[in-house]
Parts: C-alpha cells; sequence; structure tokens
C-alpha cells in the first residue's frame, strides 16, 4: 500500500509540476478532458478522494458551526449554491490550492 501511495504522489508531482530544460513551468501544458479524466485512473482516484473530502466537510463544518437540522436545512442550500457559483466563475481554478500573500506591515 505504502508503494502504490508514493506511486501515485509521484505521478501527480511529476505530471502536475512539468518543467523544461530550463527548469521553467511549461505554461503549455493543458489541463485533460473530461473524457481523458474518465479514462485516466489516477485522475479517477483522485477525484473520488476529492468526493470524499467534501463529504467529511460537510460533516465538519455542520459539527463546528453546531447546526442543527433546522438551521442545516437553511444553511446547506445556500452554501451549495456559493460553491456552484464560485466554480462557475473561477473555473478550473476554483478546485486548486492556493498560497494566501499578505501585505509586508509597515514598521
Amino acid at each position: 500500500m505504502k508503494s502504490s501511495l508514493a506511486l501515485l504522489t509521484l505521478t501527480l508531482l511529476l505530471t502536475g509540476c512539468s518543467v523544461d530544460s530550463k527548469g521553467q513551468h511549461d505554461a503549455t501544458l493543458k489541463p485533460p478532458t473530461a473524457a481523458a479524466r474518465q479514462s485516466d485512473p489516477v485522475y479517477s482516484y483522485v477525484d473520488a478522494i476529492r468526493s470524499d473530502l467534501s463529504d467529511g466537510k460537510v460533516q465538519i463544518i455542520t459539527h463546528v458551526m453546531r447546526l442543527t437540522p433546522e438551521e442545516s436545512k437553511v444553511f446547506w442550500p445556500i452554501y451549495h449554491d456559493y460553491e456552484e457559483d464560485r466554480k462557475r466563475r473561477l473555473g478550473v481554478d476554483a478546485d486548486q490550492p492556493h498560497r494566501i500573500k499578505y501585505r509586508k506591515l509597515k514598521v
């Protein structure tokens, strides 16, 4: 199992971090199409993990916010609408993690 996980991690790193011979990021690399994602077992696995994490996110948010069943009925449709709108606006970048950049403090 550890070797499978290591192989998957290596594959994701290599496919996500392509550089040319000068060490520059390959900006011409396009994300795969939906059909290509479905036929590729690595992408299928990653999509399944994302789905599991999304389900866990609902449980965590519900627990942290201490939502009652009545509050959940109101909150979750609004949250799902927000997520759909965010994905529509940001496209592929919506699911990609990014580093938060802070302004330097004036001393």
